[in-house]
């Protein structure tokens, strides 16, 4: 006798591979979207860390060199100095020549220092500026260098006459005027030393903001610190010294520097901020708080 076996098929129904296929989508959503966003996380962290790199690096060559400014000294030449530029002076060579007084000191074309014969002659179509004990200081070009003997040089500067006093000794001392723009159309800051053509220092900039912060040592003054986008004029130049209309007196000891630039990642805009400040630097015997037009 016969044993007649039923076999059934073995596999998948139709619902069955519904179903797995459909876990299979969401796994491979949820992995989809997961590789996705560890990859848009990457592409931001890059783009930030570039971005804060590269704001760094301008910060900290622009205050570098406004912490190297003469005395402290914030100027009005090449550009006018308020929120986004700035200018000031630099150390260039010879400095601290003493400067003789004289009966027509004030509104003289010309200037008599005692020096070296090799430090004088150099001076010769530089820049220059003299210091006095007071705070004050005139900005001019050698135009010619004469020697009197015993170490002693004219300096003869008639396109431009004294405009300071000689109060508290003066001294002389060679410059270099290094100003900084910032132009928000191209986004681009610039620089320029003593009244050259302009370098382009950094690109890719959405802002530049300049803060100038003025501090009194008068514990009574009810604002002890006045922060401003451009720094007190006196005679249409800065000055570092402000007195107020109860009799404060501030002096200017801090520049801070905002510098903002937006990056993109993918199609995504990413702002980035970076900031740095100065604190002014003086000098014990000359302080430089205004510098005069010439006469």
């Amino acid at each position: 006798m016969r044993t007649v076996q039923n076999t059934k098929a073995a596999g998948f129904t139709l619902v069955e591979l519904l179903i797995a296929m459909a876990i299979f989508g969401v796994v491979m959503t949820i992995a989809y979207s997961g590789i996705v966003s560890s990859l848009r996380i990457q592409s931001d962290q890059e783009v930030i860390t570039s971005a804060q790199a590269r704001l760094r690096r301008v910060v900290e060559v622009v205050t570098q060199d406004i912490r190297s400014a003469v005395f402290g000294s914030v100027t009005a030449t090449p550009y006018a100095s308020g929120q986004t530029s700035i200018s000031f002076m630099l150390l260039s060579g010879a400095a601290g020549f003493p400067v003789e007084s004289s009966a027509n000191f004030s509104l003289a074309s010309s200037s008599v220092i005692a020096a070296r014969s090799a430090e004088a002659t150099l001076l010769q179509g530089q820049r220059v500026v003299m210091v006095n004990g007071a705070g004050q200081g005139v900005v001019f070009t050698v135009g010619s260098v004469s020697d009197l003997g015993n170490n002693r040089f004219q300096l003869n500067h008639g396109s431009c006459r004294n405009t300071i006093d000689w109060a508290g000794g003066v001294q002389l001392f060679e410059i270099a005027q290094l100003g900084l723009r910032y132009d928000a159309d191209d986004r681009t800051i610039y620089q320029s030393t003593g009244g050259g053509s302009e370098q382009p220092l950094a690109f890719n900039v959405d802002e530049l903001r300049l803060e100038y912060t003025y501090n009194t040592g008068a514990a009574s003054a009810a604002n002890p610190t006045i922060v401003r986008d451009t720094p007190y004029m006196s005679g249409g130049v800065p000055t570092r010294k402000y007195v107020d209309g109860s009799g404060y007196t501030y002096i200017l000891d801090r520049i801070q520097m905002v510098i903002t630039s937006a990056e993109q990642s993918g199609n995504r805009e990413i702002e980035r901020t970076y900031s740095g400040y100065v604190d002014l630097t003086s000098n014990s015997h000359f302080t430089l708080m205004e510098v005069l037009p010439c006469g």
